[in-house]
């Protein structure tokens, strides 16, 4: 319990810090602790509109090369900078030449705030819809008018709701997204996702999870698929030709929660699917919904080497 609120309290200083700098990118004040192109410290760093999102952009930035970007996407009742501090991705986006944004979803009926990304999560209290789908595909149309984004590097990782929210933005605009990211998320029932093209998923998921269950939930409106059925269903979207099997390679199993002894984290992925695409599992043997990572950095590491190694065909 006491590492539990250490990291609640460090990751409270730590988005009371970012959200100085946001402020202070997004003023393109250029000081020190903005991250903003020195080249051009008054450049656009705000997007979205009504629902504004900072971009943060490496320091190194130049106009001349092209970069990745990657969408933070928050679980319910979360923010966007909570979400990205909690998953390392901020420090380590900037040192690896990456642009990245955390937006917001917009709020439900009881002030939380949720991603409209399946019947199974996360809308409540008869909220009115939102197209959270339009709102990001325009929030990337808008970041790539501005800067020089990849069009072949374009990934989403979602936790939870945020998970729905990446699988559901794979399903509808597969020819915007290159690869996602899932922890503890579901994709779509069967019926309502038809990707016009491929995309490479990698899911995380502990398999003690109380919250959005491994094995998912078959019952009612709320039903959803488990870790397993997910990647079944895009392995048939994707064409994969053959079965998930477990990795016996030096990446076998990964520690990644420090409340797990160990190295509990098992890798599979999908055999026979198209060049350049991959379906992958990491299983938190014993994990939870909300794992508590071995290195404040451990999770930003790994999946920002697996996105980088997916670029669009």
């Amino acid at each position: 319990m006491g590492r539990i609120l250490l990291l609640v309290a460090s990751l409270a200083l730590a988005g009371g810090a970012c959200a100085s700098d946001s402020a202070s990118s997004a003023a393109g004040d250029g000081g020190p602790e903005s991250d903003a192109p020195r080249s051009d410290a008054r450049r656009k760093l705000v997007f979205g509109g009504a629902r504004p999102a900072v971009l943060r952009v490496p320091a190194s930035y130049d106009p001349d090369k092209t970069y990745p970007l990657v969408v933070v996407l928050h679980g319910y009742s979360a923010s966007g900078l909570y979400q990205a501090t909690y998953l390392g991705f901020i420090a380590l986006a900037a040192q690896r030449e990456m642009l990245l944004v955390y937006p917001d979803g917009t709020k439900n009926l009881s002030g939380i705030p949720y991603w409209n990304a399946s019947p199974a999560c996360c809308r409540r209290d008869a909220s009115p819809e939102v197209d959270d789908v339009a709102y990001l595909d325009a929030l990337i149309a808008e970041i790539s008018d501005s800067y020089r984004v990849d069009p072949k590097r374009i990934y989403l990782v979602g936790h939870s709701n945020g998970g729905y929210m990446a699988y559901r933005m794979a399903c509808d605009k597969a020819s915007r997204v290159a690869a996602i990211v899932s922890l503890a998320g579901a994709s779509r029932q069967r019926q309502n996702c038809a990707p016009s093209e491929p995309v490479s998923v990698l899911h995380v998921h502990g398999d003690n999870d109380p919250t959005v269950r491994f094995d998912g939930d078959g019952s009612g409106e709320m039903a959803y698929p488990g870790a397993l059925a997910s990647l079944a269903n895009w392995a048939s979207y994707d064409g994969c030709s053959g079965q998930l099997v477990a990795d016996s390679g030096a990446g076998a199993k990964l520690d990644l929660d420090s409340t797990i002894a160990g190295a509990e984290t098992e890798v599979s992925r999908y055999a026979g699917c198209p060049a350049g695409i991959d379906l992958e599992l990491w299983r938190i043997v014993g994990g939870g919904h909300l794992p508590l990572f071995v290195t404040p950095t451990i999770f930003a590491e790994l999946t920002f080497d697996w996105l980088l190694a997916h670029p669009k065909r």
